[in-house]
Order: structure tokens, then sequence, then C-alpha cells
């Protein structure tokens, strides 16, 4: 759950740090916390439903593993946009970055996102045994 992680530790480092990643878009340091989440919610969905409609519960694949793969590599990527994206942010006011909402309704908002990106992989984890190539990029995602 290695990703997940990083989302749990980089909201609070956005709250309380004063350094920020530098080359990523001037879209990005105008953002606010729950601009980016959201962001990256409305791209999981659409990921989360392809995975959800090629993939049994408990028992198969209706699409290769290696495009399977590729669905739990978008989602990484979502993730590690949203990650760059948040630690971009980190440099501007708490004011600014929060977008005016209250601490606790983003760490709602963010534990939200967590929920959605661990039901993402769900049928993936659970066939993981009779397609052992899935391993990696769920990995990945975790």
């Amino acid at each position: 759950m290695v990703s997940i992680a990083r989302i749990l530790l980089t909201v609070p480092l956005v709250l309380i740090s004063a350094t920020a990643a530098t080359n990523l878009s001037d879209r990005a340091s105008a953002s606010t916390i729950p601009d980016i989440i959201s962001s990256a919610k409305a791209q999981l969905v659409p990921i989360t439903l392809k995975i959800q409609q090629s993939t049994v519960f408990n028992s198969t694949t209706t699409i290769e593993p290696e495009a399977l793969n590729g669905l739990l590599l978008q989602i990484t990527q979502t993730v590690n946009t949203a990650t760059q994206q948040l630690s971009q942010i980190s440099k501007n006011p708490w004011s600014q970055a929060s977008g005016g909402q209250l601490d606790r309704q983003i760490a709602y908002t963010a534990a939200d996102f967590i929920v959605d990106l661990a039901s993402s992989i769900n049928s993936p984890v659970s066939i993981v045994n009779q397609y052992p190539v899935l391993q990696d990029g769920v990995n990945q995602v975790s």
C-alpha cells in the first residue's frame, strides 16, 4: 500500500511544508488540495469501471492480464500526479492551498479518495493468485 501511504503522508506535508517540487505546471500551483483530489478521483472513476467490468471477483479476468496491468499503471500514474501536485502547492499559504475548506473536510476528502483507490484494486487483488503477472501492477498501486 505504498501509494496509499504516499497520499496519507503527502496531505499533512502540504499543510506544513514550506518547500515544493519544481518543474510542474503552473496549474498545479494555482490549484487547491480539494481540486487536486477531486481531479484524481474523477480520473480514477473510468479506470475503476473498466477494471470492474473486466474482472470477476475472486475468479478470473475477461481481458488479458497485461491489459489489466495497463489499467493498474494508469491508477499509479494518477496517484503519482496527484502526489506531485500536492507537493507543488505545499509552498502556498494554507488559506490558499485549502481552498477555504477546514482541515477535517480535507481529511475526509483525502480519506474518501483512498477508499476509492483501494476499491479500484480490490478485484485485481482477488485474482492475483490465478494471474501472478498482476502482482507487479497491484504492488505499484498499493
